[in-house]
């Protein structure tokens, strides 16, 4: 119960707010906030645990539901700064990763099914480019 409470008040709204003067949170804090957060919104999504598979389409969105977003976009930008500090990305990955982008997003643009997805029907809106 206590460890349940430390992860609560660990993926509160400003549990990753970057600071210039501080150091980058602690990787083992985040993978504990980020299974937690996983953990809730699994049951929020799965049906076959009692979830709603549409949870990703409804407006406004639940807070942990905007938590877990926003922490997969968050570790994405500190995935791509380590890459990019590490010189990992040069502009042919650029190129190739803005090809691969336009590819599958096509794939999906011009759909009449909807894409099945966890035993639910979801449309994708592919961004224009």
């Amino acid at each position: 119960a206590a460890a349940e409470a430390a992860l609560a008040a660990l993926d509160g709204p400003a549990a990753f707010k970057a600071s210039a003067s501080g150091p980058p949170p602690d990787a083992a804090a985040v993978t504990r906030v980020a299974e937690h957060l996983k953990k809730k919104v699994k049951l929020m999504y799965a049906s076959d645990l009692g979830g709603d598979s549409q949870l990703w389409a409804i407006r406004p969105m639940a807070d942990d539901v905007r938590r877990y977003a926003a922490l997969d976009a968050w570790l994405l930008q500190e995935m791509h700064a380590s890459m990019e500090s590490g010189k990992a990305v040069d502009a042919a990955w650029k190129l190739r990763v803005v090809a691969a982008s336009a590819a599958r997003t096509s794939e999906y643009r011009d759909l009449v099914e909807p894409v099945m997805q966890f035993r639910d029907p979801e449309r994708a809106v592919a961004p224009e480019f």
